[in-house]
């Protein structure tokens, strides 16, 4: 897989972007959702025909409901999804430019947001803004609250997104 041209973490960043997209679709089998994985550049997977954008994040520690998601802003002009889904990754503290896959000890699937969602209730983080944590954005990105989610069961149910 090719390192994407505004990759700011490179080949990492498409080591967490994977193994979100591979827990999501384990987990998607494993509830039988009706869902095709395509894992092409504007979408990732279509949820009962609605194209479908994974979203990935690698902390060093659980999510809480006051932490943001993020989808940077320079994928607009390719990708236009239907839905999105959130993830954390959680890694060993020591681990942030390593390598080693082994360094993520549990996935986190966050909920997922519409479209509408992320133009209602997601804010605009600058490239160069501080996010509480003091960790600096790298690019412009769309931010939601992960208490903004709603809860992946629903695609389980097929509630809203039918």
């Amino acid at each position: 897989m090719p390192v994407l041209r505004h990759s700011h973490r490179g080949f990492i960043a498409n080591q967490i972007g994977c193994l979100g997209e591979i827990v999501v679709e384990l987990w998607l089998t494993k509830y039988r959702v009706p869902c095709e994985f395509l894992y092409y550049r504007s979408h990732d997977i279509e949820i009962r025909g609605k194209k479908t954008e994974i979203k990935t994040k690698d902390r060093s520690v659980p999510p809480k409901e006051t932490f943001e998601c993020s989808t940077p802003t320079y994928n607009n002009g390719v990708q236009n999804p239907e839905l999105y889904v959130f993830l954390s990754l959680e890694r060993h503290s020591d681990g942030y430019d390593k390598e080693d896959i082994h360094r993520f000890h549990t996935a986190w699937i966050l909920g997922y947001a519409t479209k509408d969602d992320m133009s209602t209730l997601a804010q605009i983080r600058k490239a160069g803004d501080k996010e509480p944590n003091g960790v600096v954005f790298f690019t412009d990105c769309m931010n939601i609250f992960i208490h903004q989610l709603r809860p992946i069961s629903e695609i389980v149910h097929d509630r809203t997104i039918a």
